[in-house]
């Protein structure tokens, strides 16, 4: 590659890598809230916990899961 083209390459390869980044993110969350909202509604007891929240609130609380990720692992 011709020195004078560098600054070109590097600059997109950089761009490139962003860009790639942030749409694999993008993905990945998006497909994590969908299997999230289809698996959390096989677990006994899920809509006590979730009861007067909204579903992106329950998400964010995982913590708050944990009870009922033992029961949901029990379950299977």
């Amino acid at each position: 590659m011709p020195v004078k083209e560098m600054a070109v390459a590097t600059a997109t390869f950089g761009f490139t890598r962003a860009l790639a980044g942030a749409v694999g993110i993008s993905v990945g969350d998006a497909v994590y809230t969908s299997e999230l909202r289809k698996r959390l509604f096989r677990i006994d007891g899920i809509e006590t916990f979730i009861a007067g929240r909204n579903f992106q609130s329950v998400a964010n609380n995982i913590k708050g899961l944990t009870h009922l990720e033992v029961s949901y692992i029990l379950s299977l």
